[in-house]
């Protein structure tokens, strides 16, 4: 059970406490050759890399920012930011098509308004970064190198013992991380969560799929996204359930190496955009079904991007011979800005369809009509109920709450609200207003359900 009275560190503690020998997090790769994380490895890890960082100069409150390929020592890495105090930020490895000064411009912009202290990367990349350090635009301080530190002798017991010496007494508002949010402009934005809106979240979350001890999250997702940071990392860590993480990289090219992961791991519980259900039907061969066994997910979430009915049925229609239950397949509408989701279908049932008319659409209505209709329809998938400590309401152009039926903007009002873009306060006024997060996206509330139809 997750303690909100307690920061996330307190949380994450409590699993080397109570089983230390327990697996924790897969580094899963293409080759075979995967690194098992137990949570006392785990933790000893995360310790020395918190050393070694307040060698370096990383005290509390500053913002590192990591930007690192697909490696097992991230995840000790990141724990160790937070031990230290300080905040991560996740960023996204840079395609190698884009040309460095582009990406040296973007990142140059992204610490102006997100104030990074601190880029973790890879030596591939200090050519590329290292102008920026110092630099009048930027607060860069400096760059580090942690996969290259000296990682010395295992001695688990007695680096998680030295956790004690990072006592912060770090309080649950104090900020937790930081995420990046797109938004309809596709500009970056800074979002910093605090320790209590996080758990708050992984509580109330966690308790709308019923997470119980025996999950396992299976997940190709980047961290850089709120999906894949608090879904598929940040919830798991909290609960105690263990983790299969896989470069999503390597599952583009070989997107066979996700279901073998559900097989082989007996994966319980994974979060996908919409694209991949179509994706993976297409794309994988069937002789990469052989002994593919995916009774053990008891749901599929699909989230972040606009979830089709067809998709669906593509996806049960090419892997159901082989376990994939029709009524495993759920959705979540999320966002950055409410740490991540504001609802969720629920465990056990296929989410609702409705076959609504497109003309009527075009009107301003979420009008259903019988399948089979002469007249043109969309079929619309449910994004379940509100979840607990989350409202929304649907609201016209003037911000007045609309009736059942009828389409809008979605607006929410949650326990994790963010309290604003990081130094972008009038990117802030746009959207919060009144304690309510206006999203942009449209959508209708049909019989206490909410479906959601575009930007």
């Amino acid at each position: 059970m997750i303690d909100t009275s307690k920061h996330i560190w307190d949380n994450w503690r409590r699993h080397l406490d109570t089983k230390p020998d327990s697996e924790a997090i897969v580094h899963w790769v293409a080759d075979g050759n995967h690194r098992r994380w137990t949570w006392g490895a785990l933790f000893g890890a995360a310790a020395r890399f918190a050393a070694r960082m307040r060698e370096e100069g990383v005290r509390k409150g500053d913002i590192c920012a990591l930007i690192i390929r697909h490696h097992p020592d991230f995840y000790p890495l990141y724990m160790g930011i937070s031990l230290m105090g300080a905040i991560p930020s996740i960023l996204a490895y840079p395609n190698p098509r884009l040309h460095p000064d582009k990406f040296r411009q973007g990142l140059e912009g992204m610490a102006h308004h997100s104030g990074l202290d601190w880029i973790f990367t890879e030596r591939a990349l200090e050519e590329t970064i290292r102008p920026l350090v110092g630099k009048e635009t930027t607060t860069i301080r400096g760059l580090l190198f942690p996969l290259e530190w000296e990682k010395g002798a295992p001695e688990e017991g007695k680096d998680a013992g030295s956790m004690s010496s990072y006592d912060h007494r770090i309080t649950t508002d104090e900020p937790c991380l930081l995420q990046h949010s797109s938004g309809t402009t596709g500009l970056q934005k800074a979002v910093v969560l605090s320790h209590r809106a996080v758990l708050d979240h992984l509580f109330r979350y966690g308790a709308s799929i019923r997470v119980v001890e025996g999950d396992k999250i299976i997940s190709w997702l980047p961290l850089y996204h709120d999906m894949g940071l608090i879904a598929a990392f940040q919830l798991p860590l909290a609960w105690g359930i263990p983790l299969v993480q896989m470069d999503p990289f390597e599952w583009i090219q070989a997107p066979s190496m996700f279901l073998s992961a559900v097989s082989r791991e007996q994966g319980t519980l994974a979060w996908l955009p919409n694209f991949a259900y179509n994706f993976m039907a297409d794309r994988i061969h069937d002789e990469d079904l052989v002994n593919l066994h995916l009774e053990s997910l008891r749901m599929v979430i699909n989230c972040s991007e606009p979830v089709r009915h067809d998709s669906h049925e593509k996806f049960v229609r090419r892997f159901g011979p082989h376990g994939m239950r029709e009524d495993a397949l759920a959705v979540c509408y999320a966002m950055a800005e409410t740490t991540f989701a504001a609802t969720q279908t629920a465990p056990g049932k296929r989410a609702n369809v409705v076959c609504v008319s497109r003309k009527a659409l075009a009107q301003g209505r979420f009008q259903p009509v019988p399948v089979g209709t002469p007249e043109e329809t969309k079929r619309c998938v449910s994004a379940g109920k509100a979840i607990d400590g989350c409202e929304l309401k649907v609201v016209d152009e003037r911000g007045n709450e609309l009736p059942d039926g009828q389409v809008g903007e979605i607006a929410i009002r949650s326990v994790s609200l963010f309290e604003g873009y990081r130094n972008q306060p009038g990117k802030t006024a746009e959207v919060l207003k009144d304690g309510w997060y206006y999203s942009g996206d449209y959508g209708a509330r049909y019989e206490g359900e909410y479906y959601i139809l575009g930007r």
